[in-house]
């Protein structure tokens, strides 16, 4: 097996987009049928051109996503000829595939002559017996309410397998029945597969593209032990800026920018030693202490209610303040209701809200608003 594999692969729009398409989509997650229910969808592939006559072929991978495996058939067609004969007429290839108003059954007629195999839910078909030159597939899928998708398409050639490493005693004892090449076959495409899995390491270690669950793990080694309550996108920000957050660890700074990541705005940040300017005004100053701490060390840290709505978030939120702070600092966490009260935390333009105009109504019934702002009201 001196030469190397070569390979196509479906997993971008527009190498769908060059085929045809029915009932069939190609979103973020992968390639779709478009309506849920038993109603066929059809995928047909461009041509796919080996360059080399009589090409034997080796493999065809799907890689699905989603919900897992669908309902799938896929029928494999290979040529050495770029026309085929239908009714006394020659038909290019490319035109069969490209024509958007063709049916698909009087296609399937037409490359009826072509058709090497069909299999039915298969992600990993051997194509050992596949020969010719120019290879495209028929896929048809049947969607469901919870259905998957197909995220890629491998088709690897040319032919390979272990046998060839053997003498040629076995080969010839083996005949046309190939029990012994389809049995070795289990165990090279696990090698190929690991192969494959080493070559692409690399592509792991990219937090712009890899997986969300190597991301957590990219965010264990660099000791980010709450990796699981963050968004992806808000993960993957994380980690590029990962070293210059935690050159900060334990600054007053660096938890400040660590929580404005998380939430995606500044927070408010007052320390206790701040509140010794007003300590000669004893019933302001006392005021103050209640408000943001009443013992050095103290940090109060404030943040808008969209930033912690709910008990949980709030919970979560104080355990990635605790991992970043300063080990001496007592965090209190206030969480700024969009609310006026008088000796509250009430900030002009920050969380102090004017609603609209709504008159009192003293019936029993009505409930008297926060505040409410009158003609003739000072």
């Amino acid at each position: 097996m001196a030469q190397g594999l070569n390979y196509f692969i479906f997993n971008k729009a527009q190498d769908y987009r060059r085929g045809y398409m029915e009932r069939m989509e190609y979103g973020e997650d992968g390639l779709r049928p478009t309506e849920a229910g038993h109603e066929r969808s059809l995928f047909l592939s461009r041509i796919l051109d080996s360059r080399e006559e009589q090409m034997n072929w080796h493999r065809l991978t799907l890689e699905y996503g989603g919900s897992g495996e669908v309902p799938a058939r896929i029928s494999i067609y290979a040529s050495d000829e770029r026309e085929v004969l239908w009714r006394g007429k020659r038909v290019a290839l490319k035109e069969l595939v490209e024509d958007q108003d063709a049916p698909v059954e009087s296609r399937r007629e037409m490359m009826a002559s072509c058709l090497q195999k069909t299999v039915d839910q298969a992600a990993d078909i051997l194509l050992h017996e596949v020969v010719g030159r120019y290879l495209w597939i028929l896929l048809e899928m049947y969607g469901q309410e919870e259905n998957g998708c197909i995220n890629r398409i491998r088709i690897s050639f040319p032919r390979q397998s272990w046998m060839q490493q053997l003498p040629e005693i076995y080969r010839k004892a083996d005949g046309k029945k190939m029990f012994l090449e389809r049995y070795l076959a289990l165990f090279q495409t696990m090698y190929e597969d690991l192969n494959d899995q080493i070559a692409e390491s690399a592509m792991l270690f990219d937090m712009e593209s890899t997986q969300k669950r190597y991301l957590e793990q990219l965010a264990r080694w660099l000791d980010i032990r709450q990796c699981y309550v963050w968004p992806e996108e808000k993960l993957r920000l994380l980690l590029r800026r990962a070293l210059s957050l935690y050159q900060r660890r334990g600054t007053r700074q660096g938890l400040l920018d660590f929580i404005a990541l998380y939430t995606g705005e500044a927070p408010f940040c007052i320390e206790f030693f701040q509140l010794e300017d007003y300590a000669r005004d004893r019933v302001y100053y006392d005021r103050l202490r209640e408000l943001y701490g009443n013992r050095r060390g103290q940090v109060c840290i404030l943040v808008r209610e969209g930033a912690a709505p709910t008990a949980k978030q709030y919970k979560i939120l104080m355990k990635l303040i605790d991992e970043m702070k300063p080990a001496q600092a007592d965090v209190k966490l206030t969480v700024l209701k969009p609310y006026i009260f008088l000796n509250g935390h009430s900030y002009l333009g920050v969380n102090s809200v004017l609603g609209r105009y709504q008159a009192a109504a003293l019936n029993g019934r009505s409930m008297v608003p926060f505040l409410s702002l009158g003609e003739g009201i000072l």
